[in-house]
């Protein structure tokens, strides 16, 4: 149940790339299940959408725009480009595959921690 009233809490501001209240709420920092996916993602979706830009599919930033500019207005402002905005669906996407089985692992490990300590309660 923490999970998703933290996940609800959490979708504001992560509209507007503010990601920390899920970094430190679950957290993400020293935990083995979910630092590799975080590490992982980030980087393999960089490493596409550089990739995409260098081949020409996507337009080159030529302006600079504000950090916590909705993604999805990031690209086609910065760069006159509309296909851009389809980079941060690209990006969820690529997250979703990597995160999921990390998740699975981590919400098996939650739910049997949670039984055991319903167990010892009662």
């Amino acid at each position: 149940m923490y999970h998703k009233t933290l996940g609800i809490a959490c979708l504001p501001p992560a509209i507007f790339t503010v990601v920390e209240p899920v970094v430190f709420g679950l957290p993400l920092a020293l935990n083995p299940y979910l630092m590799i996916p975080f590490i992982l993602s980030a980087s393999i979706s960089m490493a596409v959408g550089y990739g995409l830009t260098m081949v020409g599919f996507f337009g080159r930033f030529f302006a600079a725009l504000p950090w916590a500019t909705p993604p999805f207005l990031l690209g086609p402002l910065g760069t006159g480009d509309i296909k851009t905005a389809l980079l941060p669906v690209l990006a969820f996407v690529i997250g979703l595959v990597i995160y999921l089985p990390f998740w699975r692992a981590y919400e098996k490990k939650c739910l049997e921690k949670e039984a055991e300590n319903e167990a010892n309660a009662a």
